[in-house]
């Protein structure tokens, strides 16, 4: 084996497995505490580092609203189980792609029967002829009848951000959209447009819609476009993608985000607003408080008058039958 020049060797060991002591002396090896330190500085360097990456991103995460949530991409998979179609569809494919549809494994020559699983649209050929969509169930047909296609038919969560869209005084927002969709036809979504079609159509759609909506507002409004169900967006969908055999079920304006400077504009103004509204709360209870004193300070005086004015009263009272009491008794001495 041919060896490379450049190349350190490794320190010579003993039959053991320690370093030789006649060797180690003529190697340079660095010493414990100065490689010790070294990997200290460098580990204590990199935990800043990553400490300070967290913070910053944490921080624009922060100025911007909200985290962003990762866009759903539509795809299409091949040579897979036609009976695990439960678990292609119910599960995100490398943890970020979603299956719409994918084609089956090719039944064996000799294997006469063919079974169709529940809950999704199984498109069934023979000899590459589309012979429509089979209901679910066990079917013994020969080898020239083969599943194609299956299409999932069950309800998928769509969402994509629609960046750069203009506002009415020209601020670059943007908009995160939420679509909850299904296909009703498989097979004019398999072969009239498809699922990467139907993605480009779809954004390019319902982009369109997005972007004259965000021209109506101004920015200091642009947060009330959040959880809006449009009506007149939704129909727009229904009417491209219906021929398509695809249906849009909801459509919904799920987050808007604002560049960063123009975000921390509008909190300090609304601060601004919500101290001065504070502000003038306290004033007006600081008020209301002390004309409540007062009056309950008026109320305590006039009962403590009218309990010394029942008092003197009773004093005199008490006072004119103790006269009279002396009367009568000198009378009776007489």
């Amino acid at each position: 084996m041919s060896s490379n020049k450049n190349e350190v060797p490794p320190p010579p060991k003993k039959k053991g497995g320690e370093l030789a002591d006649s060797d180690d002396a003529s190697i340079n090896w660095p010493k414990d505490q100065v490689l010790e330190s070294s990997v200290t500085n460098d580990v204590d360097e990199l935990k800043q580092r990553v400490n300070e990456m967290l913070k910053t991103g944490d921080k624009a995460k922060e100025d911007q609203g909200a985290y962003e949530r990762p866009e759903t991409n539509l795809v299409q998979l091949s040579n897979k189980k036609l009976m695990q179609s439960h678990f292609i569809f119910g599960s995100l494919y490398a943890g970020r792609y979603t299956v719409i549809c994918f084609t089956p494994k090719r039944r064996p020559v000799r294997k006469l029967k063919m079974c169709i699983p529940h809950a999704c649209a199984c498109i069934v050929v023979e000899n590459g002829k589309a012979l429509g969509v089979f209901k679910s169930g066990r079917y013994y047909r020969s080898f020239f009848y083969q599943v194609a296609y299956c299409v999932n038919t069950q309800y998928i969560p769509y969402h994509f951000n629609i960046s750069e869209c203009p506002t009415r005084d020209n601020v670059r927002i943007t908009i995160q959209i939420d679509f909850l969709l299904h296909v009703t036809d498989a097979i004019k979504f398999m072969y009239d447009i498809g699922p990467e079609n139907l993605e480009e159509l779809l954004r390019a759609t319902q982009s369109e819609a997005v972007r004259s909506l965000a021209r109506t507002c101004y920015v200091e409004k642009a947060y009330d476009l959040r959880g809006i169900d449009s009506e007149d967006m939704l129909s727009t969908l229904n009417d491209k993608l219906n021929p398509f055999g695809v249906n849009i079920d909801q459509v919904t304006i799920a987050n808007v985000n604002l560049p960063t400077d123009v975000a921390v504009s509008l909190q300090n103004s609304t601060s601004y607003v919500s101290k001065t509204k504070e502000q003038i709360r306290n004033h007006e209870f600081k008020l209301r408080f002390q004309n409540d004193y007062q009056i309950l300070t008026n109320i305590i005086h006039d009962r403590h008058n009218e309990i010394d004015l029942l008092m003197k009263n009773a004093r005199k009272e008490r006072s004119r039958l103790r006269q009279e009491i002396k009367e009568i008794l000198a009378k009776g001495d007489a």
